[in-house]
């Protein structure tokens, strides 16, 4: 019985050993398993990021791209078609995405006018390059059917397996219409310029004056757009606005024009309308728009947007219709959001209106001519070299009666408005030229480089050109450290205008950067034959990217590209060591903003004021 008690009670013990022993094995095999499976999601989470990159890297390419571009699945749906290719064929990308190749590129022979087979069916079973000449009409959804010669090229994977193809389709003008269209388009809502519907507005300002014709120009303008970007997000504020454009081009007359005039806003030119009939039509629109929700992902924005209507006519053929209705939105939004004003012949705006612009008028050229304007620099710091290597920003400000800082914002956009930036610009010039003579920004090899931004009215000004080449020779300053700075959407205005005066200007020794890139046409054909140094890169693509991976593969686009060209690339908005560090890790040369530091005045002002003061006294 003692043998049996000992026996029974030992193998009590083995078995509580031999569980515990099979229970730390599951635990280690658990264990193992857990770390493999989070490598794989790792792995899984880094494949699917750099696959989102380069995805992201691929559409920036293809929408820069001038020639007609599309790409196939394997099975021949349309995976891709870029905004060459939807104005040529007729169909948008988000009809065309998804629809068999055959279905949108319909092609006859130009002699007999018989359908021909499918030609991208070879590259896909035989992994084969195709190329057809121009004896082939292209059938077009809507216009007149065009010549076009075809490039089909194979895409293969990793194994050399044909997984798809790329077609390239040529006019035989060598898409000189298309690249025309393109750049008279916004890139984002497809829809014409403000330089190519001021021509339309000047062609009906012309009938009035010579036939007596009564037309109607919209202004509207998206309310509290600026929160709908703070809250969702750049990508969906872009969306909201393809969503409005989209909505307005299935509301107006065939016979009227429309077109994105700035950020939220957008014209509209009612053609033979009277202003009774127009005001019916804005109202109509208008209720339209801001009853229909705009969908983001699995969210639903409500929007509504202000309007302002002004008359084209006999009464008014010296004014500026456009300018006139902006300023009738701008009274409208004063009034509620949704809300909508009527302008009469003759009137640009409310008299309050009015009297504001007059009187920012009066403060700019006052400013301009007793010298109360000032200058700010802010540093732009290198990324991937020496940081004593950096170089300024020249940011301008006004001075009030009591010598206090006027934002820039509070009078850049009624200087713009009226014209007066050019007499502006050379202001900011002079007055940097003479800073970096005095020794502002360091001397000898130690100088720092200095910014200074030109705008648009400035690059087609007739005498600026020489205006800045004088002021080079005259200061005697050292040309290699003075960058000027013009915006995208300037050059895009008056891009052969801006080629000659870079060129011009580059021959001096001085560099220049290309400021605010990605938010207005973002062609990197047009970027090739710019012979500009720089690439700044939009700030609303880099203050998220810490958190946003679309805009970081943005930001890893235009950095990649920008490398390629040759040029050196600043990331705007650098507002925090989160944000530098992603950009550190993407390669950026330069970062500007509040992570590096903020604007801070120039000496040599503080040191010019100070002295008209003791003189005064």
């Amino acid at each position: 019985m003692e043998f049996l008690s000992r026996f029974s009670s030992g193998s009590t013990l083995y078995s509580i050993l031999a569980v515990a022993l099979v229970l730390a094995w599951g635990l280690f095999v658990l264990k193992l398993l857990n770390r493999h499976q989070r490598r794989e999601r790792q792995k899984s989470k880094k494949l699917a990021s750099n696959l989102a990159v380069e995805r992201y890297r691929s559409y920036s390419i293809m929408k820069s791209v001038k020639d007609a571009v599309i790409t196939l699945q394997q099975d021949g749906a349309i995976s891709t078609i870029n905004p060459a290719a939807e104005l040529l064929t007729g169909w948008s990308a988000d009809k065309a995405i998804g629809m068999p190749y055959s279905m949108v590129v319909r092609l006859v022979d130009k002699k007999s006018g018989q359908p021909i087979p499918d030609p991208t069916l070879k590259t896909r079973e035989q992994g084969k390059k195709i190329v057809l000449g121009g004896e082939h009409y292209l059938l077009k959804r809507k216009g007149q059917d065009v010549p076009v010669a075809i490039t089909i090229h194979p895409v293969k994977d990793e194994n050399r397996d044909t997984i798809g193809a790329t077609i390239v389709l040529h006019t035989e003008n060598d898409g000189a219409d298309i690249r025309k269209t393109l750049t008279s388009r916004d890139e984002l809502t497809q829809l014409m310029r403000r330089a190519e519907f001021d021509k339309h507005v000047k062609t009906a300002l012309d009938e009035a004056r010579s036939q007596g014709a009564e037309s109607a120009l919209v202004c509207f303008d998206i309310d509290h757009f600026e929160q709908i970007n703070a809250e969702f997000g750049r990508a969906a504020g872009d969306d909201i606005l393809k969503q409005t454009a989209s909505l307005l081009k299935k509301q107006i007359r065939s016979s009227d024009n429309l077109a994105r005039l700035g950020d939220d806003e957008f014209g509209l030119l009612l053609n033979s309308c009277k202003l009774d009939q127009a005001e019916r039509i804005t109202r109509a629109i208008s209720k339209i728009v801001n009853t229909t929700p705009c969908r983001w992902m699995d969210r639903i924005i409500p929007i509504s947007v202000c309007a302002g209507v002004t008359p084209i006519n006999i009464n008014n053929t010296n004014s500026d219709p456009v300018a006139a209705a902006i300023s009738s939105c701008f009274v409208a939004k004063s009034e509620g959001a949704g809300q909508i004003n009527i302008g009469s012949a003759g009137t640009v705006a409310d008299e309050s209106v009015k009297a504001s612009e007059a009187e920012w008028i009066d403060r700019i050229t006052h400013a301009l001519q007793n010298d109360r304007f000032t200058l700010f620099k802010q540093t732009i710091q290198p990324l991937m070299k020496d940081e004593s290597h950096r170089h300024y920003e020249i940011l301008i400000r006004m001075l009030d009666d009591e010598g206090n800082i006027v934002p820039p914002l509070d009078f850049l956009s009624v200087a713009e408005q009226y014209n007066l930036m050019p007499a502006i610009d050379r202001w900011v010039v002079e007055t940097t030229l003479n800073a970096q003579r005095a020794g502002e920004f360091g001397k000898g090899p130690k100088m720092h480089m200095c910014s200074i931004n030109l705008s648009g009215q400035s690059l087609s000004e007739a005498g600026f050109k020489e205006f800045l080449l004088e002021q080079l020779n005259r200061h005697g300053v050292t040309p290699e450290k003075i960058c000027f700075e013009i915006t995208e959407s300037a050059v895009v205005e008056c891009l052969q205008t801006a080629e000659h005066l870079i060129q011009e200007i580059k021959k001096m020794g001085c560099l220049f950067s290309l400021d605010d890139f990605g938010t207005g046409l973002s062609s990197f054909s047009y970027l090739k034959n710019l012979s500009v140094d720089f690439l700044k890169i939009d700030g609303s693509f880099v203050k998220d990217i810490a958190t946003d991976p679309i805009d970081c593969a943005m930001v890893d686009s235009i950095n990649h590209i920008g490398h390629v060209m040759g040029l050196q690339t600043i990331a705007e908005y650098a507002a925090d060591k989160k944000v530098i560090q992603v950009l550190r890790t993407l390669r950026i040369d330069y970062a500007q903003g509040f992570g590096i530091a903020r604007p801070e005045p120039l000496e040599f002002c503080l040191k010019k004021r100070a002295a008209a003061k003791a003189h005064v006294a």
